[in-house]
């Protein structure tokens, strides 16, 4: 199944969403059977990571904290919490200045397909998938996306990750 996001392809693994797992040591670069990270494949939040010493709620976490111009990194919402949250399929890449932290020009743009997802409690999300750009400086960048924590209310969870 392929879906348009930004002028960019974005493969998704048919079986649910492409959601990865840490276990066993496997590297950050391990790839499953069908191909997609390993970061992406788990459908429970602490299949993919372990729940942030003394932190419960929605997070949203990446598969890389280094990567390289060119390459891929991926980030999912973990709900380490008791209850459900709404997460759509938009997310901004920001990079961090001596200004504080700002769009960046890289980050894609839509259009977004509108739908609204259910992040049971204990359970991971889809994978969000960001090529840094050849050439891209280096620094502090994060994923951001919106998270709904109940009715009318909307929240940022935000992953940082480091361009080498």
């Amino acid at each position: 199944m392929t879906i348009w996001i930004s002028s960019r392809v974005m493969p998704i693994a048919a079986a649910a969403c492409a959601i990865c797992i840490a276990l066993g040591g496997a590297s950050e670069d391990a790839r499953s059977a069908d191909g997609s990270p390993r970061f992406c494949q788990g459908t429970q939040a602490k299949d993919v990571r372990p729940a942030p010493s003394g932190q419960r709620g929605v997070v949203l976490a990446v598969s890389k904290k280094r990567v390289q111009a060119g390459a891929f990194v991926y980030a999912r919402l973990l709900n380490f919490g008791g209850k459900a949250a709404g997460y759509g399929r938009e997310f901004l890449i920001e990079r961090h200045s001596s200004a504080g932290w700002a769009l960046d020009p890289s980050s894609p743009d839509g259009p977004w397909v509108k739908s609204l997802s259910k992040l049971p409690a204990g359970a991971a999300g889809r994978c969000y998938r960001f090529q840094v750009p050849v050439g891209q400086a280096g620094g502090r960048y994060r994923f951001s996306t919106k998270v709904f924590l109940r009715p009318g209310s909307s929240a940022r969870r935000t992953a940082e990750f480091l361009v080498e």
